[in-house]
């Protein structure tokens, strides 16, 4: 079966959101072959979102938003 998700990272420097956004992304990586009796046989990235920063808040924050799909098997 196959799903999709949204993933929204944050921080309070562009630096922080972009560490942020790796880690996920390596553990979405990481995610391949791991279940208790279903297995992560495929991650397709639908979009990759660029940092952005809100200066509606105060101290500014940076964030970016993404989307994938997990194709998984039993």
């Amino acid at each position: 079966w196959v799903t999709q998700w949204r993933l929204g990272y944050y921080g309070a420097s562009r630096e922080q959101a972009d560490w942020v956004a790796t880690a996920i992304r390596s553990a979405v990586v990481d995610l391949y072959g791991v279940g208790s009796g279903y297995t992560v046989r495929l991650a397709e990235w639908r979009s990759l979102g660029a940092m952005t920063r809100s200066d509606q808040v105060d101290p500014p924050l940076w964030s970016a938003l993404e989307a994938l799909t997990l194709q998984v098997a039993s």
